[in-house]
């Protein structure tokens, strides 16, 4: 359905103005799952000022843009039960790429479905090491909480729905439900960056720990 449409039944037959009205069309879509389409040349822009690169806006999405009155030209329409395309997930593969500590990809690279999903691999395998380096952590402090283990388990199952293809639709309906947006996902690998960290320095530890009970 036609987003004006809706602004537009908001406004003039629940008499709504029409910043109101672009805030509830907003809350709607983050409540109901639903998206909206931008149109060709939008002006949406993100939080940070920078400009949005998709070309519809995901319940997940929502949060990450900067709201404004402008954003009514924008809007295209409004479906209930989106199917997921490339441009839905890129948000999500973005955030991911910063994982794998790699140089950042050229613009064009990222663009391309199948390009981000061959180094998924490669993210897996970090994720592993890291939770084994772990384990040798709890043996050293027995009892200790378990670090970053739901966050890893996510990452996990979100580099696991890429497969080794460019299954981006399975990879995208993984990051909604199990980061919401991209900004949780952004969030979720600057944690598994720190829990890589801990598990490289889980060896020295170790070894202090030996120490300083001999000393006692």
């Amino acid at each position: 359905m036609p987003a004006s449409g809706l602004i537009q039944e908001l406004v003039h037959g629940h008499g709504l103005n029409h910043r109101l009205a672009l805030f509830y069309l907003l809350t709607f879509v983050r409540q109901a799952r639903a998206e909206i389409t931008l149109t060709a040349n939008h002006d949406v822009t993100l939080s940070s000022n920078r400009r949005f690169k998709g070309d519809r806006l995901s319940a997940g999405l929502v949060e990450s843009i900067a709201f404004s009155s402008a954003l009514i030209g924008s809007f295209e329409t409004v479906t209930l039960e989106p199917s997921p395309t490339w441009e839905s997930a890129l948000p999500y593969v973005r955030a991911l790429d910063s994982a794998l500590e790699a140089d950042a990809l050229v613009s064009s690279e990222i663009q391309e479905p199948r390009q981000p999903f061959r180094r998924v691999l490669q993210l897996r395998e970090e994720i592993q090491k890291t939770r084994l380096a772990l384990e040798g952590f709890q043996t050293i402090f027995p009892g200790s909480a378990t670090v970053a283990d739901k966050t890893l388990s996510n990452l996990e199952a979100l580099t696991a729905s890429a497969g080794y293809s460019s299954d981006y639709i399975g990879f995208y309906n993984t990051a909604e439900d199990r980061f919401g947006d991209a900004a949780n996902l952004t969030n979720a690998v600057e944690a598994f960056k720190r829990a890589k960290r801990l598990g490289m320095l889980v060896e020295v530890i170790s070894r202090a720990k030996t120490y300083l009970d001999k000393i006692r």
